[in-house]
C-alpha cells in the first residue's frame, strides 16, 4: 500500500510541475449575426406576405444554367444588318454598290456581312459592276411588263398579288388604274376589297347580248332556296350544294323487278365432229 501511495503521491507532483498552456481564442465580428437575422426576419415577412415572389425567385435561380457561355449577340448582329440591307435593296429598283449599302446602315460592311449579302438567294450580285440587286418573285415591275407577262401564257392563269408585292412595291395603284381601262380583272376580298389576284381581261371574247334575251333570262323565276335543290331533281339535275347520297331516286316498279326466267341449255354433244369414229363394236 505504501508503494501505491507513493506513485500517486509522484504522479501528482509531476502534474502539478507541467506547464500552463493558454488556449487561443478566434475573433469574430458580431455584426453580421444581427443583419442575416433581419434579413432572415424580412425574407419571412415578406414570404408571409406575398409567396408568390420567394417562389418566383427560387425558380428563377433554380432555372439558371451557368455552363453555357453568355450570348454576345453577335450573330444576331449580323443577321439584322443583313434584313436591313434586303429591305433596302427591295426598296429600291435599281442595283446599289456595297458603299451604299454601309451608307444606309450607318457602318462599315465588314468581310462576313458581305459574304452572306453575296450568298443570299433573294439579293443578285453582279461581279463585273459589283453591285447588289434584289431579286423578286417575279421579274415584273410595271403594268407593260405586267401586261406582256399574261399574254405570253399559254392558259390564262391569275398571279397573286402578294407575289407581285415583292418586287413591285405601288402595284395596288397601277393594277387599279388598269382595271378601269379594262385591261385586267381582279378579285378582291369580300370583307376590305383588297385585290388578291389579277387576271388578263381577254376583249376578243366580250360580246354583246341582246336586249331581248336579257329580257327573257331576267324574266325565268327562281324558285326559294329551300326548294331550289327538289326543283332541280326534278329535271334530274343534281344541287351542288346537297349531298349525292342523300337524294332519292326513283325506285323501280314492280313489272321491271321481275327476273328473265332463265333459259336450259340443251347438252353438249361432240356430234359435229366428223373426224370422230365410232369403236363400240370393237368392245369385249
Amino acid at each position: 500500500m505504501s508503494s501505491l501511495s507513493e506513485q500517486l503521491s509522484s504522479f501528482k507532483k509531476k502534474v502539478a510541475n507541467q506547464p500552463v498552456y493558454a488556449k487561443p481564442q478566434v475573433h469574430t465580428s458580431t455584426s453580421p449575426a444581427p443583419s442575416v437575422r433581419s434579413n432572415t426576419r424580412n425574407e419571412s415577412a415578406s414570404a408571409g406576405s406575398s409567396p408568390g415572389l420567394t417562389l418566383k425567385k427560387r425558380r428563377s435561380k433554380a432555372n439558371l444554367v451557368y455552363s453555357q457561355p453568355a450570348d454576345s449577340g453577335v450573330g444576331t448582329h449580323y443577321l439584322s444588318q443583313l434584313h436591313y440591307a434586303v429591305e433596302y435593296l427591295k426598296e429600291r429598283n435599281d442595283p446599289k454598290t456595297a458603299e451604299e449599302i454601309a451608307s444606309y446602315l450607318s457602318t462599315p460592311l465588314t468581310p462576313m456581312l458581305l459574304k452572306l449579302l453575296k450568298k443570299n438567294e433573294r439579293i443578285y450580285y453582279d461581279e463585273r459592276t459589283e453591285t447588289f440587286a434584289f431579286k423578286p418573285l417575279h421579274n415584273i415591275r410595271s403594268a407593260p411588263g405586267l401586261l406582256a407577262y399574261l399574254d405570253s401564257q399559254k392558259t390564262h392563269t391569275g398571279m397573286s398579288i402578294k407575289e407581285l408585292r415583292d418586287g413591285w412595291p405601288n402595284v395596288v395603284a397601277e393594277l387599279e388604274e388598269l382595271e378601269k381601262q379594262g385591261e385586267v380583272l381582279l378579285l378582291r376580298t369580300r370583307k376590305d376589297g383588297i385585290p388578291r389576284m389579277v387576271w388578263r381581261n381577254d376583249k376578243s371574247s366580250n360580246c354583246v347580248i341582246d336586249k331581248e334575251f336579257q329580257n327573257v333570262w331576267h324574266e325565268i323565276p327562281i324558285p326559294p332556296t329551300l326548294d331550289l335543290a327538289s326543283e332541280l331533281g326534278k329535271y334530274g339535275l343534281k344541287p351542288t350544294s346537297v349531298d349525292p347520297s342523300t337524294i332519292k331516286r326513283p325506285v323501280a316498279s314492280a313489272a321491271q323487278k321481275q327476273k328473265k326466267p332463265k333459259t336450259r341449255r340443251g347438252k353438249v354433244t361432240n356430234t359435229h365432229l366428223n373426224i370422230l369414229r365410232d369403236y363400240s363394236s370393237m368392245k369385249q
